[in-house]
């Protein structure tokens, strides 16, 4: 597990925005790690690989984001929809295995949750959605 924090963050532990980075391969997730790190707003990143319990990670953590791959048909794994229904709360970017789409689940609304579809985005297009939840 890989993990970093700013100085800041321990101030300011309620507002810390937490994110659970276990996409594919490990060179993006190493990639969006490297990049988040960089950025302003106040955020612990946690860098997980696939053997990783991901319903555990969650609750221990209290995350507010969770960066995930779609497997090879395209979709989230079962895991991966038992922990959105678990935490209603949790954000959820789904990354296409070639970086060429992310759809990006939201806090449900009636039982649905919101999704919008970014088709190749940018890392910045990325990084900007992860530091303004």
């Amino acid at each position: 597990m890989k993990m970093t924090n700013s100085d800041s963050t321990h101030r300011n532990q309620q507002t810390a925005n937490i994110i659970l980075l276990t996409n594919r391969p490990r060179m993006m997730r190493e990639m969006m790690h490297r990049a988040l790190k960089k950025l302003p707003e106040t955020h612990y990143v946690f860098e997980f690989g696939e053997h990783e319990n991901l319903r555990e990670l969650v609750d221990i953590l209290n995350a507010r984001w969770l960066v995930v791959s779609r497997n090879h048909k395209g979709q989230l794994s079962p895991d991966v929809e038992e922990v959105m229904r678990q935490h209603p709360g949790l954000h959820v970017m789904a990354v296409s295995n070639d970086g060429g789409y992310v759809d990006v689940f939201t806090t449900p609304k009636a039982n649905e949750w919101e999704r919008v579809s970014l088709p190749n985005p940018s890392l910045g297009d990325l990084l900007n959605v992860l530091g303004k939840s």
